[in-house]
This record gives structure tokens, C-alpha cells and sequence, in this order.
């Protein structure tokens, strides 16, 4: 606006604008409470921009119906899912004093919703079901697969949403698509690739596999175990060690008694050897021979009984044992005797007395029996000795045997222990590979009569669409108003000059 004085009257200011010049009294120059804003400076405004008003009202209500034929409508499928603690977020154990660790809730939904959520279960499931299914009128942004690909992967996340429920197991998938069918088929196929996805990423074998070798590990420590075991059972013949002791004890003891047995009767004979001799020394040696008391006769009788007893003994018992040494020991000496009767006989000198002579064979009868007893004795006490060291011997036996047998006891249980964790992993696995795993589908996507949009009438929209367009219009008129410096209307002069307006004039430019 410019202000142009009026000559012949100097210090008067006017106002002009594209339409009128005001001309308006000299004040104070004093700015007073500005004045309202009344019904007329509103049709002011409304006349002054009226083309634009009625420009943005007619396009709003010629756009609409167009955007809602033409623009098509979106449907709405939905699944919800169920998430439950299961095998395959923990691990499996392993060595004997581990412990499985539990995740907790919320690190699972997360993960979950990483999956689902993961730029590779959208490219395959774009690839498997097909862009052209999905988007078909993606050919028109271009006929390169590569293109069509990245600009599908960029419409499907927009139109893909995936929430987790607060406070809750529970995750939504929904998909929006212009076709109900296509949008329920997309989520359907998404959270089946999804299942069958989580089965492959969650799934790991590895703990499977050190199962597997630590249970074939321990199969062949038992098979060692039971092997050396065995072979040192068969060794030293050693099964029933309880049984086995208490013969060799039984043994042991007996030879024991038989030991102290003979020592008794070696004491014995060679207190009777004592009181013979001396008996014998108070018996005279020899007799005169006389055809009756020839001693011969009977040294020969006695000899035949020996030789007799000494068959009998040959017949029970082997060369070199203590009663046929003990006999042929006497029959050597009743030979002897009957040699020197011979002699004796044949010199014309006395016989031996017969007393003398009994004493004397109960003698040497007594130091053969002592001999023999000694003999046994000793051999006795050597077999004490044995068996001393076989009783040694078999508690060292016993003690390496039952190292033996805790060593395949312990091999036996960590055997059955791995084997049971290994059934375990295998049964988990199977259900895994069955993909029974710790999800379920709630409620699967249907297609779906009613679009998200419209939700109304073209009526309804029409009417929206007018009362935007004249509220639109009427607010960028406004700002245009409120925007502009100049004085446009004399209501505006007096407003902001706070003096009256005498007068408009129409300018023409």
C-alpha cells in the first residue's frame, strides 16, 4: 500500500490499494484497542479471494470421486500366534555338571519377531509365491526382475506389520493387500516359511553330534573295560573272590593244624626216643646162641611183615612218600641184623638179646618216624608259607579286580548317562525335524469381505471432501491476509491506524 498526500491538504494521508483510495481525518498518532474482527471483514476476505475458494472447493469434489474408483482398495488378513517355552531354547546338556538355561520371555519374543521380521523370509516368500501374484501391477515401475524385486521388498514392508502383545506370549502378523485372498495367502505362507525358517536357525546339530561321539567314546571304554576285566579274571582264575577266600582261609587253617599236629607228635616220639635209650642201656646185648633162641628165625618173620606192609604201601602211595622211606628204612635195618646173626653164627659167638634188640628196632622205628615227621613238618610249614602268599597274592588280586570292576562300573554309567542325553537330543531333534516345535498358529489369516479402505460411502467422502476444500480455501485465504503487509480495505487502515475512514475511491491501474 502507498499513501499519497493530496494537495490542498497538507499533513491528510490517504489509503489505496488495487481497488480504492480512503481518505481518513488527522489524529493524535496515538494507536488505540485495535477493532474486532466482525462478519464484514470476513466476507471481505471470502469476496476478495473467491476464485481460489471456489478453485480449491471444485477440485476437492472433483478429486475425490476419482480417488475412490480409481484408487483400489485395501483388505486386511491377519494370524496370531502363540509362544510357549520349549526344548530348542535350551541347551542340551552335555558334560555331567551342566545345567540348562532358560531364556527368558521376552528375549524370546524378540527373537522371534527377528525372524519373522527378517529381510530373507521376505525374499523367499516373494519368490515362492511370485511378485506378479502379489503386487501385479508392479510391471509398470519396470520389467527388470532385479527392480521388480527391491521395489516389492519395499511395498511388502509397508504393507507387512508385525506386533508382539504387551505383557503377553502372543505376536501378530498382518498383511494388507488390495486382492482379501492374496493378503490371507501372504500371511498363511509367511508364518509357515517362518515355522520352517526358526526350525533351520534355532535347530543346531552340533550338540547332537558331540552326543553321538561321546556315547561311542564311552561304548568302547566299556568294551575295554569289560575286556581287560575278563582277561584278568581268566589270568589268575579268579570269579567268586568271597567263595575263593574262604577256601584259601580254610586251607590255611587246616594246614595249620596239621603243622602244629606233627609238631606235637615230633615232640612226643623224641621224648619216647629219650626214655628208649635209656631202657636200652640197662638191657644186655647178647645171649649165648643156642639152637632154640636162634633170633634169625623171628628177624626173618619180622623182615617178610615189612616187605609185605611195604607193597601195601606202594599200592597207596608213590615213591619217596614218608611212610615207604620210614619202612624201607626198617627193613634195612632187620637185614642188617640178620647179617650179623649170620656172622655171629658162623664165629660160634652169642646171639643178640631179643629184648635188646626189641628196644633197639623200636628205636630206629622211633627216629624213622621222627625223621619222616620232621620232614612233613617242614614241608608243612613251606606250604604255610604258600599259602600265606597266595592270600596275599589274591587280596592284590581282589584289589586290582575291583579297580577293574568300579573302573567299568563308572565306564557303564557315563555310557547309559550319555546315551539317555543322546535319546533325549535325538527325540528333540524328530520333533524339530516334525517342526512340533514351541509355537502355535491361534487363529490363521481369511480372506477378509470388508476393506480397511474405504470404510464409507462416496457421499460420505464427497461430503468430507467440501468441507475440507472450503475450510482449505478459506484458511489459505486468510493466511494470505495475515501474511501481507499492506492496508487492502479500509477496515484494515482503521484497525491498524486507529482512525477513521472518511472516504474510499476506486483505483484503475
Amino acid at each position: 500500500m502507498t499513501q499519497k498526500p493530496i494537495p490542498g491538504n497538507q499533513g491528510v494521508p490517504t489509503a489505496a490499494s488495487n481497488r480504492a483510495v480512503s481518505f481518513y481525518s488527522a489524529g493524535s498518532g496515538v494507536y488505540g484497542k485495535p477493532r474486532p474482527f466482525n462478519l464484514r471483514d470476513l466476507l471481505i476476505v471470502f469476496f476478495k479471494h473467491k476464485y481460489m475458494i471456489i478453485s480449491i472447493f471444485c477440485l476437492a469434489v472433483i478429486l475425490t470421486p476419482l480417488v475412490y474408483y480409481f484408487l483400489p482398495a485395501k483388505y486386511e488378513a491377519s494370524s496370531t500366534l502363540m509362544f510357549r517355552y520349549g526344548q530348542e531354547y535350551q541347551s542340551p546338556m552335555v558334560s555331567g555338571e551342566q545345567t540348562p538355561v532358560r531364556v527368558g520371555l521376552q528375549e524370546i519374543l524378540h527373537s522371534e519377531l527377528a525372524i519373522l521380521s527378517s529381510t530373507d523370509l521376505k525374499e523367499r516368500l516373494l519368490k515362492s509365491l511370485g511378485i506378479e501374484n502379489i503386487y501385479p501391477k508392479l510391471r509398470a515401475f519396470s520389467d527388470e526382475p532385479v527392480k521388480q524385486l527391491e521395489y516389492a521388498k519395499v511395498f511388502f514392508e509397508r504393507d507387512l506389520h508385525v506386533q508382539a502383545g504387551r505383557n503377553s506370549n502372543l505376536i501378530t502378523v498382518t498383511f494388507q493387500n488390495a486382492d482379501p485372498g492374496t493378503a490371507a495367502k501372504v500371511v498363511n505362507s509367511l508364518v509357515a516359511a517362518y515355522i520352517a525358517r526358526r526350525v533351520e536357525i534355532l535347530h543346531d546339530s552340533r550338540p547332537l553330534q558331540l552326543l553321538d561321539k561321546k556315547v561311542a567314546e564311552y561304548l568302547e571304554r566299556l568294551k575295554r573295560s569289560e575286556g581287560e576285566l575278563q582277561a584278568f579274571k581268566q589270568q589268575h582264575q579268579v570269579f567268586a573272590f568271597d567263595e575263593q577266600r574262604d577256601l584259601l582261609l580254610k586251607e590255611r587253617m587246616n594246614l595249620e593244624t596239621t603243622a602244629r599236629t606233627t609238631q606235637s607228635l615230633v615232640k612226643e616220639l623224641r621224648q619216647k626216643l629219650s626214655t628208649l635209650e635209656s631202657q636200652l642201656k640197662g638191657v644186655a646185648a647178647s645171649l649165648p646162641v643156642t639152637s632154640e633162641n636162634d633170633p634169625r628165625n623171628e628177624l626173618e618173620m619180622q623182615l617178610v611183615t615189612l616187605q609185605r606192609r611195604e607193597q601195601e604201601l606202594l599200592s597207596k602211595y608213590k615213591e619217596g612218600n614218608v611212610f615207604v622211606t620210614s619202612v624201607r628204612n626198617e627193613i634195612q635195618v632187620v637185614k642188617g641184623f640178620i647179617e650179623k646173626q649170620k656172622q655171629a653164627a658162623a664165629r660160634g659167638r652169642s646171639a643178640v638179646n631179643t629184648l635188646y634188640q626189641d628196644l633197639q628196632k623200636e628205636i630206629i622205628s622211633t627216629k624213622a618216624e621222627v625223621s619222616s615227621l620232621e620232614v612233613r613238618s617242614k614241608e608243612l610249614e613251606a606250604q604255610l608259607a604258600q599259602a600265606d602268599k597266595r592270600i596275599q597274592e589274591f587280596d592284590q588280586q581282589e584289589r586290582t579286580a575291583r579297580d577293574l570292576q568300579r573302573t567299568l562300573t563308572a565306564n557303564e554309567q557315563l555310557y547309559q548317562l550319555y546315551q539317555k542325553r543322546f535319546e533325549e537330543a535325538r527325540v528333540s531333534e524328530d520333533m524339530s525335524q516334525d517342526k512340533m516345535a514351541s509355537v502355535n498358529v491361534i487363529e490363521q489369516a481369511s480372506a477378509s469381505e470388508l476393506p480397511i479402505w474405504p470404510t464409507k460411502g462416496v457421499s460420505f467422502y464427497l461430503a468430507l471432501a467440501a468441507f475440507l476444500g472450503i475450510g482449505g480455501g478459506l484458511a489459505l485465504a486468510f493466511s494470505l491476509e495475515f501474511i501481507n503487509q499492506g492496508l487492502s480495505s479500509p477496515q484494515k487502515t482503521e484497525q491498524c491506524l486507529n482512525i477513521p475512514v472518511l472516504t474510499t475511491i476506486p483505483y484503475k491501474a
